[in-house]
C-alpha cells in the first residue's frame, strides 16, 4: 500500500530575494513523502505565484495525485500520468519522491539508477538577487564556492551591479531579467552585457509580448498587441491548410532549428546589429521565456 504525506514549511532567507517583479524574505515550500514497503522517498515542491501556484494549490494537487497513484515502481512516467493541470511544482515533487524511493529500493544512488554520468552534468549556478552594488559585492563573496553565478537584473543599477560582479570574479556569469526589461531596455543592455562576458540572458522580455505563429516562429510585439499562441495551437493551425495566415510582426526569431525548440539568430529585424544573438525558448508555453546566447 502506498502512503503519501506532505507538509509545508517556510524557509527564512539569508537576504531579501529581489526580482524585477517583487521581493520576499521567505519562501513557502512543500515537502512530499511517499512510503511503500517500509521505504520512504522524498520530494519537494517549490511553487511560484507568477505561474499560478502556491503551497496550498500544490498540496491540493499532491492529494489528488496520491489518489491516482498505483504502482510506485513505474517512476519514469507515474507522476506525469497522474499530474494535475497547471500544477507542475506538485508533479515535480511526486516525481522526485518516486525516483528517490526507487533508488532506495534498489540500493543505488539516483544518478546510477538513471544511467547518468555525474561528470557530464551542467554546473548549477548560484543566484544573486537584485540589490545595491555594495550588497551584491557581499553576496559574491558568499558564493565563493560556486563555479557559475546568475545575476538578477531589472533596475537602473543593472550596469553598476554587473561591473561590481566582474570586478570581483572572472567566473561565468548569467543574467536573469525576469521579464523586467522593455524592448528598448533589452537592445540597450545586450551590447554591454556581451562586452562584460555574460554567457546568456534569461527571460529578458515580458512573456505576454511573445507568441508563436503557425510555422512555429517566435514573435515579439513591442506594443504588446496580438494574441499569444502556444506550440500546440500553432501546430493545429498549421495543419488547417494554406489559408491560415498571420501578419508579419516587427520582431522575429528564426524558425525552429531542431526538435528541441532552439531558435537561431535573428533577434529583431529592426536591430540588425544583434543578429548574432540566439533565442532559445523554454519548453513551457505558460512561461514563454527565452534565453539569449552569444
Amino acid at each position: 500500500m502506498i502512503q503519501l504525506r506532505h507538509r509545508d514549511f517556510v524557509l527564512e532567507l539569508r537576504h531579501t530575494f529581489r526580482l524585477a517583479r517583487g521581493d520576499s524574505d521567505t519562501r513557502r515550500v512543500l515537502m512530499v513523502e511517499i512510503e511503500h514497503d517500509g521505504l520512504v522517498g522524498r520530494g519537494e515542491a517549490a511553487p511560484i505565484a507568477r505561474y499560478g501556484q502556491d503551497a496550498a494549490s500544490a498540496a491540493l494537487a499532491v492529494e489528488k495525485m496520491a489518489s491516482r497513484l498505483d504502482d510506485p515502481r513505474a517512476f519514469e512516467s507515474a507522476a506525469e500520468r497522474v499530474a494535475v493541470a497547471g500544477q507542475p511544482a506538485a508533479e515535480a515533487a511526486i516525481d522526485m519522491a518516486l525516483r528517490d524511493l526507487a533508488g532506495k529500493r534498489l540500493g543505488v544512488p539516483l544518478y546510477e539508477l538513471m544511467g547518468i554520468d555525474p561528470s557530464t552534468m551542467p554546473v548549477t549556478s548560484f543566484t544573486i538577487g537584485m540589490d545595491t552594488p555594495e550588497i551584491v559585492e557581499h553576496k559574491v563573496r558568499e558564493a565563493e564556492g560556486f563555479a557559475v553565478l546568475k545575476v538578477k537584473m531589472g533596475s537602473e543599477e543593472d550596469r553598476r551591479v554587473l561591473e561590481t560582479v566582474r570586478s570581483m570574479t572572472d567566473r561565468p556569469v548569467r543574467v536573469d531579467a525576469n521579464e523586467g526589461w522593455t524592448f528598448e531596455d533589452a537592445l540597450a543592455r545586450l551590447e554591454w552585457l556581451q562586452e562584460m562576458g555574460v554567457e546568456l540572458v534569461e527571460q529578458p522580455l515580458p512573456a505576454d509580448r511573445l507568441q508563436l505563429d503557425v510555422d512555429g516562429d517566435a514573435h515579439f510585439r513591442p506594443d504588446g498587441n496580438g494574441e499569444q499562441m502556444d506550440r500546440k495551437t500553432a501546430r493545429q493551425e498549421r495543419k488547417s491548410g494554406p489559408d491560415a495566415s498571420h501578419d508579419s510582426p516587427p520582431a522575429v526569431a528564426s524558425r525552429n532549428a531542431s526538435a528541441s525548440g532552439r531558435f537561431s539568430s535573428i533577434l529583431l529585424n529592426r536591430a540588425r546589429r544583434v543578429r548574432r544573438f540566439e533565442l532559445t525558448p523554454v519548453s513551457s508555453p505558460l512561461i514563454s521565456a527565452i534565453f539569449i546566447r552569444w
